[in-house]
């Protein structure tokens, strides 16, 4: 529906249909997720925050006309982050609005935590991560405070989750799957109560499908005002 509704203002328009049964990266919380998003800017993030973000990025120089062919597309926003190009317009972003650049070499200088705990190290035999329901978990991060329950709540930019383990993973005893940013241990027995549906497990590697499922591309004809919607 997006994706029309641009094609009949004759916006050229491309839309990538991504899996969100599980959360996108491995942090859920906003300054966890400042330095995730830094962390992928010097080309180590996680593979699947990786493959959208290149997605995506190769999708806006086609339509921009920067580029004309996707692996050429690919090729330049992979170039940016190897040279330090993606982390320099971002230093200087941050700087164009006011804030503290200095964020992009010093985690520190963000809000964040005193208090963390891990959670799922209580496993006894081997198994694989199965499932985790992204609806849930933010449930759970927003409970600790990384979002609003209602209009007029605080946001804790402090707290959150960081998942150790992702779908397909292989958790050993001992070993603990998600990481809980907090700030008062009342919120915190919550998360690990509700945490507790949110996790699946299994003693067989699950199939983990590709993450994404489909491209939508519109081309629209202006003069007419037709869209003409084309899937790849």
């Amino acid at each position: 529906s997006l994706v029309a509704i641009c094609a009949q203002m004759g916006k050229p328009t491309t839309a990538l249909l991504t899996r969100m049964d599980q959360p996108l990266g491995r942090m859920v919380g906003n300054s966890l997720e400042v330095i995730e998003a830094i962390d992928c800017l010097r080309g180590e993030g996680p593979d699947d925050l990786m493959e959208v973000t290149y997605g995506l990025c190769a999708e806006m120089l086609l339509l921009g006309g920067v580029d004309h062919q996707r692996e050429t597309a690919l090729k330049k926003a992979r170039s940016a982050i190897a040279d330090g190009a993606a982390l320099e317009a971002f230093r200087k972003l941050v700087e164009a609005q006011g804030g503290d650049s200095k964020v992009a070499d010093d985690y520190e200088r963000l809000p964040l935590c005193e208090q963390c705990c891990e959670y799922g190290s209580e496993l006894k035999t081997p198994s694989y991560v199965a499932g985790l329901n992204a609806r849930h978990i933010g449930e759970v991060a927003c409970l600790l405070g990384a979002g609003r329950s209602s209009a007029d709540a605080t946001v804790d930019p402090a707290v959150g989750l960081e998942l150790l383990k992702k779908v397909g993973e292989r958790v050993e005893p001992g070993e603990a799957i998600i990481r809980i940013h907090y700030q008062d241990t009342d919120s915190l027995e919550e998360a690990e109560e509700r945490l507790r549906g949110a996790i699946e497990l299994s003693e067989h590697k699950p199939k983990t499908p590709p993450l994404i499922v489909d491209r939508i591309v519109a081309s629209s004809l202006a003069s007419a005002g037709t869209p003409e919607d084309k899937r790849r």
